[in-house]
């Protein structure tokens, strides 16, 4: 017997490093399993990594811990005081009566995240600006350049549902980010669609995916640029 073969035969004790799904599987089938939630210093990222590598030297480190006390001390021993009362209309310049602010740096429309188009359409009939949601829905997309804009409830999940239900019936192929939502996945057991998973490109400045992506397994060489998902007959 074959020492691989003997290992399955004994209980398996597994300490499980990186994505957590494989743990809470382990789990359901009462495996003794424990989870180590590690990843790479920065990423990965050599530079960045050079950087931290350098906080832990003994001087660098004593001038960061005493300028956090200066820090903390001139907090602990301030003030507050009022210094005046204002409506953003009147403080914030340009500001008009069909401004929309936001949190975040600017966004177009179709990038939001469902809560905050909620926000933002909730605030327009709050406002009176909108008489209905349909109206506040008209407002938006105009406001933010799309062709249209849909309220959704629930975060985005239902609106990324919405989609994929909408797009595809069984058998389709959709070409979907290798890190996409479950809410994705969820969509897929609901009507039948194929994946075909590309590999996302990390931005190391900003931490996010850009569109371009190396394709794993696709049947066609068809690229889309209208979208996180499409679907390749």
């Amino acid at each position: 017997m074959s020492k691989v073969n003997e290992l399955f035969e004994k209980e398996l004790c597994v300490v499980n490093f990186g994505i957590e799904s494989f743990y809470q599987d382990l789990k359901k089938q009462n495996v003794k399993a424990v989870h180590v939630a590690w990843k790479p210093v920065a990423g990965g990222d050599k530079k960045i990594a050079g950087y931290l590598k350098q906080l832990k030297d003994p001087k660098l480190a004593e001038k960061i811990e005493a300028a956090n006390k200066e820090a903390l001390r001139r907090i602990l021993a301030a003030q507050p005081a009022l210094v005046g009362m204002s409506t953003a209309g009147e403080a914030i310049p340009g500001m008009t009566k069909t401004t929309i602010l936001h949190a975040g740096p600017p966004v177009k429309w179709e990038n939001m995240c469902g809560p905050m188009k909620g926000a933002v359409m909730g605030g327009l009939i709050y406002e009176g600006l909108a008489k209905d949601l349909k109206e506040a829905e008209e407002l938006a997309a105009d406001a933010f350049g799309a062709a249209h804009a849909f309220l959704m409830v629930g975060g985005t999940t239902s609106s990324v549902q919405t989609m994929v239900l909408t797009a595809c019936k069984r058998g389709d192929e959709i070409i979907l980010p290798r890190n996409v939502h479950r809410s994705v996945l969820n969509a897929l057991v609901l009507c039948g669609a194929i994946p075909v998973y590309v590999n996302p490109e990390v931005d190391q400045r900003l931490w996010n995916f850009p569109g371009n992506a190396e394709r794993t397994g696709s049947k066609s060489d068809k690229r889309t640029s209208k979208g996180s998902c499409s679907v390749s007959k």
